[in-house]
């Protein structure tokens, strides 16, 4: 038998660390060959263009470009989360989506998620839908999926349900994903947690580097830029007396900020644990500033923000969701009782190990 795990693979710290929690758990519940595909482009340079030059409706060019500055700048913590899927994650690299079914004939398993693979902006997409006839007679499943919008236009509604009917089941990460594709599929959808929540949080602390450890600081990350949210922190730290520390993709310079542009997966970790307080606008900062019970404020952006709402509403944790950056006597939520969020959390993660093991079973029956 063998399961393969189709998600993003890139320098990201959440994509990183949740591929590895998603692979480690269907291998430890006797997942057998586990792998995740690595889908080589044809082209590196067409890569390079149409990842820095090319418009999107996303992007626009002025965006690219700062991306391309931003990535430049941050090439060594790029090159240590490169090292880090190198070290952790089986990596199994393919030209095209049918090389992955096995030569031997191995009945093959195919599990799409977690991260934001169902984002409507990467419509069309061959891999995360396993758009391929080749694939036709294999058992699909999704798993902790992320649409990542609150709303869907008649095109990309139209898309999901000619991709996502074809899988034996289908799990999502956000119950706003739910609610949409529920109504434009002909199946139940479930929500399942995100894959870095199926771990115990004493994996995590195995896995951080002790590089903050005794230091004083307010840590402020960001996978995108806000200078409001840049400011805000920088107001906080002055009333509680600390440092900020910053890291994430968005490169700036501010003589009152200190920023770290070469920390890798481990320091990513490291630098949650260790933090005062911690001010972000990602969700997976999010969700181990509460697997680390730290002091945390978490602004849910515009377009995307409906992950990290649906999560904090999930834990009892609403109250650490800022939406206003402009107050100036913000204060966190200091008294928290973390026994019961590690309970909820607790629920969730069985019922997620629950699913993955039904996988796992099936893929082990479809292989006799």
């Amino acid at each position: 038998m063998a399961i393969k795990i189709i998600t993003m693979v890139g320098d990201n710290y959440g994509s990183a660390l949740q591929a590895y929690a998603l692979q480690h758990t269907i291998k430890t519940i006797g997942g057998g060959q586990t792998s995740t595909i690595y889908l080589q482009p044809k082209s590196y340079l067409l890569r390079f263009v149409r990842t820095y030059l090319i418009p999107t409706q996303y992007d626009s060019l002025s965006k690219k470009i700062r991306k391309a500055q931003a990535d430049f700048i941050n090439r060594k913590k790029r090159a240590k989360v490169r090292t880090f899927w190198k070290r952790n994650i089986i990596l199994e690299r393919v030209r095209r989506l049918e090389d992955t079914i096995s030569k031997d004939g191995m009945s093959v398993t195919y599990v799409c998620g977690s991260d934001q693979i169902w984002n409507p902006q990467f419509q069309p997409n061959t891999l995360f839908y396993l758009d391929s006839q080749a694939l036709r007679n294999c058992m699909k499943f999704s798993y902790a999926a992320s649409v990542a919008v609150e709303e869907l236009d008649d095109k990309q509604a139209v898309y999901f349900s000619e991709k996502l009917n074809s899988f034996s089941c289908i799990s999502v990460r956000e119950m706003t994903g739910k609610k949409l594709l529920e109504g434009i599929l002909n199946k139940p959808v479930r929500v399942d947690v995100d894959p870095v929540l199926l771990e115990d949080v004493d994996c995590w602390e195995i896995i951080k580097s002790d590089r903050f450890h005794n230091e004083n600081y307010i840590l402020l990350y960001m996978l995108r830029p806000m200078p409001e949210l840049v400011e805000f922190a920088k107001c906080i730290a002055v009333k509680k007396n600390l440092k900020v520390l910053y890291i994430g993709d968005f490169c700036f310079e501010d003589s009152d900020i200190i920023s770290c542009h070469d920390a890798g997966v481990e320091d990513f970790l490291s630098a949650i644990y260790f933090a005062e307080y911690v001010i972000t606008n990602s969700f997976h900062a999010t969700v181990f500033s509460t697997l680390f019970c730290k002091r945390f404020c978490s602004y849910a952006v515009s377009r995307t923000g409906t992950r990290v709402h649906d999560y904090l509403v999930d834990v009892g944790l609403e109250k650490c969701q800022i939406s206003d950056l402009k107050q100036r006597d913000y204060s966190f939520v200091e008294k928290i009782d973390w026994n019961r969020v590690y309970s909820r959390i607790d629920i969730r993660r069985k019922e997620s190990l629950g699913y993955l093991k039904y996988i796992v079973e099936q893929d082990s029956v479809n292989s006799k």
